[in-house]
């Protein structure tokens, strides 16, 4: 069984900030409510794609809107016509 510093180390090598800073506290939250093993992974899991979803910005849309290049996008191109 590897240890907390242990688990942390491998965390972050794995890049899951956000499960390394929601770790101790779900842990916690665990132990009190004697909550089952695969209820507690999942709300560690659920805290990771959230920060995940707000980190890149899907939470503010922006890879959902499209551009649709306008003339003034295409610099240089007088010499085709």
């Amino acid at each position: 069984m590897m240890t907390m510093p242990e688990i942390e180390r491998c965390l972050r090598q794995l890049r899951l900030s956000g499960v390394r800073d929601t770790l101790q506290t779900r842990v916690l939250q665990a132990q009190g409510a004697n909550q089952p093993f695969l209820e507690t992974f999942s709300l560690i899991l659920q805290d990771e794609g959230k920060r995940v979803f707000y980190r890149t910005g899907y939470a503010r849309g922006w890879p959902r809107r499209r551009v649709t290049p306008g003339p003034s996008s295409v610099i240089g191109t007088a010499w085709l016509t």
